[in-house]
This record gives structure tokens, sequence and C-alpha cells, in this order.
């Protein structure tokens, strides 16, 4: 018998601090030559939000079906305390049905039936309550998703892309929603292609790539430094330097350093150059990711 058929997720007591805990897990499709998921080991903790980045088919959809219990894992361990509540990237919900019909429906099966009203107006859905499911776009349905969740009012919110076709009014309510919901020590599990709005909701950003998974931790303390060398005054003193990166092109350089203590080496050694600097920031996310796939 295939070992993937009889494996089942381990569920077990943890420290309240830390929900979700995922330790050397794999997963490998017999139909598949490379491991989908390779050794992954990674934490959820209460009242943060972890945000999950890669390309399409690297497996995001496939951590977070083990997570649920959708699918069974080949090998390592997932620990899980608490209710969990888990958004798709497709949407699944019963169309024929009003917002008002479905919605009752899962707020009768929690018990949560006076609180479902609430989160349809928060998410400004009160107008369309009577209207069919069916009829509504991409992004209501999203919003439909993200009410069912609220009504089951779990202890962990997984999200799987779930800034695709919201608008970007809605995009910075699910924003406010998601901060909202870590302040209230609830912990949301998210992942998304939109780096912009990773920026402004995660604690911790993983990149998934080639099955393994990685901390992206440096996207909050990676600088540029642009300056003009037409002499190439500081081409040696920035040799010795160590941490950096940098490039040319003509008379601009750009330096790619990986702390603000690098940073702050860089900027002192151009203004005794007395070199002109045009740019100085932190990198971004998303030209950090970029960077991760051009490798």
């Amino acid at each position: 018998m295939n070992r993937e058929t009889i494996n089942t997720n381990k569920k077990e007591s943890l420290n309240g601090d830390f929900p979700i805990i995922i330790r050397g897990l794999s997963k490998r499709y017999t139909f598949k030559k490379e491991v989908t998921l390779n050794e992954i080991s990674m934490s959820v903790q209460k009242g943060n939000c972890i945000c999950i980045v890669g390309a399409n088919g690297t497996g995001k959809t496939t951590l977070f079906n083990i997570i649920t219990g959708n699918i069974p894992y080949t090998k390592g361990d997932v620990s899980i305390k608490g209710k969990i509540g888990y958004s798709s990237e497709i949407s699944i919900n019963f169309q024929w049905l009003t917002l008002r019909q479905y919605i009752e429906y899962f707020s009768g099966l929690t018990g949560n039936t006076n609180e479902f009203k609430n989160y349809i107006k928060m998410l400004h859905m009160d107008g369309v309550a009577d209207k069919k499911i069916r009829n509504f776009s991409k992004g209501m349905k999203r919003k439909v998703d993200l009410i069912r969740m609220l009504v089951s009012e779990p202890d962990v919110f997984l999200m799987d892309e779930p800034f695709d076709g919201l608008d970007p009014v809605a995009s910075k309510e699910l924003i406010q929603l998601v901060n909202n919901l870590k302040k209230s020590g609830k912990s949301v599990l998210v992942s998304s292609h939109d780096m912009s709005y990773v920026e402004q909701i995660a604690d911790r950003v993983f990149l998934l790539k080639d099955g393994k998974i990685g901390d992206m931790e440096e996207y909050k303390s990676a600088y540029i430094i642009k300056f003009i060398d037409t002499e190439g005054k500081a081409d040696e003193s920035l040799k010795e330097l160590k941490k950096i990166e940098v490039e040319k092109s003509n008379d601009l350089c750009t330096v790619h350093a990986q702390n603000a203590e690098i940073r702050d080496k860089v900027i002192d050694l151009l203004r005794k150059k007395e070199l002109k600097i045009i740019e100085q920031r932190a990198k971004s996310l998303e030209e950090i990711y970029l960077e991760k796939f051009s490798e």
C-alpha cells in the first residue's frame, strides 16, 4: 500500500503561543518525479500573521490542504491546537443560496447566530445580503468566504490568495481585518502573490521554492544605495566591505547592503569620498522576491 494513503495528520496539545507547528514535513505525489514539499519546518505564533510567497505550482495550496487535513502527507509532523478556518483559492459556495441564507446555514452549524449580520456589514455586503451568490463577482465571493470563516470563530485563519479578485478598497478592508484579528490574538496564515499587501500584514514571510521553505527576514533589513562615481573613487574601498553587492552602469553605481550597519558604512565611505548619493532606501519585498526567483 502507498505510504501516503495510510499516513494521518497528528494533532496534539501544544503551548498556546503556537497553534500550528510543522516539523520536517514532506509531500510526494506518485505521479510526479519531484518532491512537492521537502522537509518543511515552520510555526505559526498566536497573534501573528505568517505569509507564504512563491510562484504557481510551488506547493502553497498543497501545504494548506495538509494543514486542514484535506490531504495526507508523506512524512513529518503537523501539530495543531484549536480550530482552523480555511478560505481556499477557489471559492466553493452554495451558489443557489442568497448570502444571508448561506451564512445563516453556517452560523447555525457553529451556534454563532447573533454575529453574522455584523460580519456582513463589516465587509460592506449588507446591500447584497438577499442576492444569490451565483450572481456575485469573484471579489464578492472572496468576501463570502471571509464572512463564513469569521462566523466559525476559528483560532487560526488560513487564507489562500485572499487578495485575488479584490478591488483596492476591498483589499484595504482585508488588510485592516487581518491586523484586527492579530490584535485580538488570532493567528493568520496567508499565501499571496501581491508583495505590496504582504508587507502590510506579515510579521514573517516565507518563500516556498523547489519544495523548500526559507525565511525572508532579510526583507526588513536589506538596503539599496545609488550614487554617481565618474572616476571610480569608491571602487577599492567598497571591495573591502563584506555583505554587499555592487552593480555599475556607466557612472551609476548601485550597492545592495544586507543590513543597516553595512548601509551606514557605505554611506560614510561615500561621504568621505565626496560622492553624490542619489537614492538610499530599504529594499521592497517584491525586489527580494524577484531576486530569489532569478537565482
